[in-house]
């Protein structure tokens, strides 16, 4: 075995050890949860997440330059800290919602989340017509989903990339299938995709990160970010309705949410076919950072979303691939 084999065999063991003891950490903790009462369990992920506010001080640097970055013109210095801490704040509750999901029953929800907007999304049900649910990295989003399969009866799917760690993907993957949540792999997806909106089925997308595949450069909290350009091509070449949808922590009491279904997306073809991508890119874009600036605690502003810097033609480049 040559110096470079053994490396990378190493590396490769050395990242599924890692995987392993995050899983172990996981599943204590899901466990040590399952022991309280669930509304102890939310309040006490909260204290987790203002703990990790202090502890996981990268995250916490990041969040913080990002949050400057977007709302410097807006918010003060001391309120840009106390957004960034209800951001460590509300993913606590988050993750300990998750670890309560599998045993959390219909009645649960139907008591914890209020649905506004619900006739947008019964139009399409009732016409037996396809959606595509736009959405982010919002409140608990995987909350929505077990909401709509089992409070709407709506098939729901949502398309969505595995998770690096696979022992925690499983976790994920299995709280989906008991609410009845089809997961269709990011990227190898189209067929499963189509199959499902010929079903009539709501797909949900999350399409506010900086990921790998087809985007432009459009503006998103002040700066060009790279987006990714599926939803408009599904809604521009298959005529799919895109319906912004986001769910909201209340800031009063962590166990209730808010599930904002708005009208879809209403814009004018050109028969450009980059000028349509491009508009209705930006449309979607632009609802997501209306939700996040109303509720600016509630998005995940820890994440890179800025990491692909734009570079002289590089759009053009990218739209010149469609």
């Amino acid at each position: 075995m040559s110096s470079k084999e053994f490396w990378k065999k190493l590396r490769k063991r050395t990242r599924r050890a890692r995987h392993f003891i995050a899983y172990l950490v996981v599943s204590a903790l899901h466990w040590f949860f399952w022991m309280l009462p669930i509304k102890w369990g939310i309040y006490i992920g909260g204290l987790l997440g203002r703990v990790g506010y202090y502890l996981v001080y990268w995250e916490r640097n990041r969040t913080l330059n990002n949050l400057r970055m977007a709302l410097a013109g807006e918010k003060q210095e001391k309120e840009i800290q106390n957004i960034a801490k209800r951001v460590f704040i509300n993913l606590g509750y988050s993750m300990a919602e998750l670890a309560y999901l599998p045993r959390l029953g219909a009645e649960y929800l139907k008591r914890h989340i209020k649905l506004e907007g619900k006739n947008y999304f019964n139009e399409f049900q009732r016409e037996g017509k396809g959606s595509l649910a736009i959405t982010g990295h919002f409140g608990n989003w995987e909350l929505m989903g077990a909401y709509f399969s089992q409070i709407e009866q709506s098939k729901f799917s949502v398309i969505a990339r595995s998770l690096s760690n696979e022992y925690l993907d499983r976790i994920l993957m299995r709280n989906r299938r008991k609410w009845g949540v089809r997961a269709l792999p990011r990227g190898n997806s189209a067929t499963a995709f189509l199959r499902a909106i010929r079903g009539g089925q709501t797909v949900g997308i999350l399409a506010d990160q900086d990921t790998r595949g087809e985007g432009i450069f459009v503006n998103f909290l002040g700066r060009p970010a790279y987006t990714q350009t599926g939803p408009a091509v599904i809604a521009l070449k298959w005529g799919i309705p895109l319906i912004p949808v986001f769910i909201v922590r209340s800031p009063h009491n962590p166990l209730q949410h808010t599930i904002y279904v708005e009208p879809p997306l209403s814009f004018e073809l050109t028969g450009d076919w980059d000028t349509d991508i491009r508009v209705i890119t930006h449309l979607f874009s632009e609802k997501i950072e209306s939700y996040i600036r109303r509720f600016p605690d509630q998005w995940m502003w820890f994440h890179r979303r800025w990491k692909t810097a734009p570079r002289q033609g590089s759009v053009a480049q990218k739209e010149r691939r469609k």
